[in-house]
């Protein structure tokens, strides 16, 4: 039983469409979890994955949240990795999009979309990380206070600020792109409210700083190389890479949008779950986010828990993972049934 190996055999003969070749994978599979090996490998690998649209430099987000994690584990021990996690929710999410949303409902997720997705959906940690250290802070001048007599502090003296972090070029702001692309998929989610509240109570969520990162970035990246943002096909210096104003309306958006919902709490979906015809990018992240439960280190579990604790059955077009642990199986079904419509996922304990 080992989850990585049946990963390997299904997505075998697609990797190539993925920008990733099987010598490429079969190395970072068979590094050490929780290496700085295997992390150094993810960043190698992701931004070689990006170089073919022009886009190497968002690697860069990846290699300074792998500095950071591995900087922060002494004051912040309860940090989970995102890098390599990043990797393995790619391909997890290349057997997801190949198979099950293929075999189930006839769609194909955008390769461009998937990539953007599920490399760079947690590269906002960095902000959490230090909205959490400044907690500690806050949490103990209050503590003080307290003890003294005085009235808590409502509005925490530190918090990190990212006003500016919506507006972009041309007078677009991501929040009113985004809200736009999830009316689209039929969710309810209130992305004004969602931001503005975390953003006044001082509270950082890296999945929405994450999308609101990457749409910064790659509109500065367009605007750099399509200026007048035209709506056709547009090269810049003598390369192969195409600045369509369209690809930026149509994958950027779309994938910024899956990774600004993908960490919200339950309560922030209104009851609605995202639907896989409706919404199947922001499906195949939410569902390969939450099944990547294996190797992901911690000052506790320092390999994390083995994949040799997981296996992956496909069959009748239903996604089975098998695990040995029963608390970590009860804590994934929960979430696959409050976040996304579905009636062949499950997690069962053996």
């Amino acid at each position: 039983m080992n989850i990585n190996n049946k990963i390997k055999q299904f997505i075998h003969d697609h990797t190539w469409e993925y920008g990733i070749w099987y010598k490429e994978y079969e190395d970072f599979f068979n590094s050490n979890a929780g290496s700085d090996e295997r992390q150094k490998q993810s960043i190698e690998l992701i931004e070689k994955i990006m170089t073919a649209h022009g886009k190497e430099d968002l690697y860069k987000y990846l290699s300074e949240l792998a500095r950071i994690e591995n900087g922060i584990k002494e004051l912040e021990p309860w940090v989970r990795d995102h890098v390599s996690h990043a990797m393995l929710c790619y391909l997890l999410g290349i057997f997801i999009n190949e198979y099950y949303l293929n075999d189930n409902f006839k769609i194909h997720v955008d390769n461009f979309q998937w990539k953007l997705a599920g490399l760079f959906h947690d590269i906002g940690y960095p902000i959490e990380i230090a909205q959490n250290l400044m907690a500690e802070y806050n949490n103990k001048i209050n503590e003080i206070g307290r003890k003294l007599g005085f009235i808590q502090i409502v509005d925490p003296l530190f918090k990190v600020s990212y006003e500016d972090l919506p507006i972009l070029t041309h007078g677009n702001n991501s929040l009113i792109l985004i809200q736009n692309q999830l009316s689209k998929w039929g969710l309810s989610i209130n992305v004004e409210q969602e931001y503005t509240t975390r953003l006044k109570n001082g509270k950082v969520c890296h999945g929405i700083i994450s999308s609101l990162l990457l749409l910064k970035t790659l509109d500065m990246m367009y605007e750099a190389n399509n200026p007048q943002r035209k709506h056709r096909d547009t090269f810049h210096n003598m390369s192969n890479i195409n600045w369509n104003q369209n690809n930026f309306e149509t994958h950027v958006v779309q994938a910024c949008s899956a990774i600004f919902i993908h960490n919200l709490p339950v309560e922030a979906f209104n009851g609605v779950r995202i639907n896989p015809i409706n919404a199947p990018l922001a499906f195949t992240l939410k569902l390969a986010d939450t099944l990547q439960d294996w190797e992901r280190p911690s000052k506790k579990y320092p390999k994390g828990f083995s994949s040799d604790f997981y296996d992956l059955i496909y069959k009748s077009n239903s996604i089975v993972i098998i695990t040995t642990l029963e608390d970590r199986a009860n804590k994934i079904n929960s979430e696959l049934s409050d976040f996304l419509i579905n009636d062949n996922i499950i997690v069962e304990k053996i």
